[in-house]
């Protein structure tokens, strides 16, 4: 009885082992055009670093392919920047830029279906914040980029 039970189970447990994991999105969206990102804001060059780290995500997620055109796409992805603030909590020293800061970032992002050309879902004030000790504030934005674009894909991929 243990070798026939054995015999079923483990091709069972192996072919469930291999299977493919469960598409989330409908099959007919696959492709999104990440749109050019705006920047409302006087600091220059946030919208580069936001859209590529968006695109970063979708290339690792794989189950959503960036394209470069909106005619190739079956979404369209669109992101604004709102708000940067950079608050120095606390200085190590008067002409040192070392210390503590706090960055806060506001964002506004929504995902349209090309082909019925309606809003899938909209976010009008996603917040980002992060404290750090540093003089340079880049790494700090990138982890915020990094948390906002995984936010954004999970909801891509819950939506459609």
């Amino acid at each position: 009885m243990q070798k026939v039970l054995a015999f079923f189970l483990i091709p069972l447990a192996l072919f469930l082992s291999c299977s493919p994991v469960t598409r989330i999105l409908p099959e007919h969206v696959k492709k999104v055009y990440v749109k050019p990102f705006r920047n409302s804001t006087s600091e220059i060059g946030l919208e580069v670093g936001f859209a590529n780290a968006v695109i970063e995500e979708m290339l690792k997620d794989g189950r959503i392919c960036p394209v470069n055109t909106k005619e190739e796409s079956d979404g369209i992805l669109s992101a604004t920047i709102k708000r940067y603030i950079v608050n120095k909590l606390f200085a190590l020293g008067d002409n040192n830029p070392s210390g503590q800061y706090e960055i806060i970032i506001v964002v506004s992002v929504s995902l349209v279906n090309r082909n019925k050309n309606i809003i899938l879902w909209t976010e009008s004030n996603m917040k980002g914040m992060q404290m750090d000790y540093a003089a340079n504030l880049k790494s700090t934005r990138e982890n915020i980029w990094e948390r906002f674009s995984r936010n954004i894909i999970r909801r891509i991929v819950k939506t459609l």
